[in-house]
């Protein structure tokens, strides 16, 4: 009886170190998963706008908009409108990036643009709104908030996405009632564009003019008298 009372004991003892082990090894694989877990980067949630850093190396297309400060009309005045373009034209000179279409609001910019390789859409969009910021201040003594902080942006990737968002930006003029239509409004590429071809076609006109205007008439030289 003693002896069979023994062998129960040395049972539920083995049984007890059975439990003992499984639990520490369930413990064990539950901290190294949750250890796995932290070691996880938080950023691959939300990727940034440009993906992997192997996204740099093409060039990519947007279609951006960004609003000015509390929606304040800064951009309504010819002067500040006309600062606001040379800003661009000025970065599109330096190959920075490229502007295919824009317009300037009075309290928001369309912008469709192609930025390469070594440039992020936020560095981009830092010139764009840090430039002009930067000359309203020096230039005109402006010193207030000038843009609401980030920026909305859509990522072309088709001729026809290219296409709806040039007409939605050429549009946009004529939606708030500012033109009667696209070639009307002067903040805009589609003026700009036709100002530049008509000045071009004039100067085109002018020179073959002026070269015709030089060239002098034949004359026949006078028969010697005899």
């Amino acid at each position: 009886m003693f002896a069979s009372s023994c062998v129960s004991k040395v049972c539920v003892s083995k049984v007890c170190v059975s439990k003992v082990c499984v639990r520490a090894r369930l413990q064990s694989c539950r901290k190294r998963r949750f250890e796995g877990w932290a070691l996880a980067p938080a950023y691959m949630a939300k990727p940034p706008r440009n993906g992997s850093s192997q996204g740099l190396c093409r060039p990519r297309t947007f279609f951006v908009t960004t609003k000015t400060s509390m929606g304040r009309c800064l951009l309504q005045s010819e002067r500040n409108a006309n600062l606001r373009i040379d800003v661009l034209r000025s970065n599109v000179a330096a190959g920075r990036f490229r502007v295919h279409d824009f317009v300037v609001m009075p309290d928001h910019l369309h912008l469709l643009i192609t930025v390469g390789e070594d440039m992020s859409i936020e560095k981009a969009l830092q010139l764009v709104k840090g430039g002009f910021s930067y000359r309203l201040s020096k230039e005109y003594g402006y010193s207030g908030e000038v843009w609401q902080r980030g920026f909305s942006d859509v990522r072309v990737e088709s001729r026809a996405s290219f296409q709806r968002h040039r007409d939605y930006i050429a549009e946009n003029p004529v939606r708030r009632g500012l033109a009667s239509s696209p070639e009307d409004f002067p903040y805009c590429f589609t003026y700009l564009a036709r100002r530049k071809a008509a000045g071009a076609k004039a100067q085109s006109a002018h020179v073959a003019s002026a070269r015709v205007n030089s060239c002098p008439d034949t004359i026949e030289p006078a028969g010697r008298q005899t």
